[in-house]
């Protein structure tokens, strides 16, 4: 629940902020609105091919979703041309639409039969946690470091997802070496 909260987290800066950070750059909220859109279909169409990609990532779905979103992020927050923040979001938008119908069906694999709903119910709740948090963790990081700049919240959330990797990394290493 707790990746499915930072995940979320990390991509729906790109719905909130990304029309504003355009705007800085210059493009027009039409265009801003076509690039968050082909964000969403970024995130619709690896569910189409599931199967495929999760036997393409060998069990490491989670830890290599995560880097995806960490590295479309950084585009995001690096690149000012179009075709460049177009990229970040395809590629931010597909780390997540690959993590999160994985999880919805992990959870209902490793859920016992009568408690599926409820299950399931709790990761959406983690879900829209997210949603309302991101905006006011934002707000606040940017009132702390005095930097109100558009390109803010995904160098924040860059840097997030950069230390969750280093989490998640860290926690396999312990794994591994608690089982030798």
């Amino acid at each position: 629940m707790l990746y499915y909260f930072v995940i979320t987290y990390l991509t729906v800066i790109v719905s909130f902020n990304l029309s504003f950070l355009m705007n800085g750059y210059g493009y027009d909220s039409g265009t801003s609105g076509v690039v968050i859109s082909i964000f969403f279909l970024a995130i619709m169409v690896p569910g189409l091919f599931l199967s495929s990609i999760l036997k393409i990532m060998k069990g490491k779905v989670e830890l290599r979703s995560l880097l995806v979103i960490t590295i479309g992020l950084f585009v995001i927050y690096a690149y000012s041309s179009l075709p460049l923040i177009i990229l970040g979001c395809i590629i931010t938008g597909v780390g997540y639409g690959i993590a999160q119908p994985y999880l919805y069906d992990k959870v209902t694999q490793i859920t016992p039969t009568g408690k599926v709903t409820y299950a399931l119910a709790l990761l959406m709740v983690m879900n829209y946690v997210a949603i309302l948090v991101c905006p006011f963790i934002v707000d606040y990081m940017q009132d702390i470091v005095h930097d109100h700049s558009q390109r803010f919240a995904f160098g924040f959330n860059f840097i997030i997802a950069i230390l969750s990797l280093l989490v998640m990394i860290i926690g396999r290493i312990v794994l591994v070496y608690k089982k030798k």
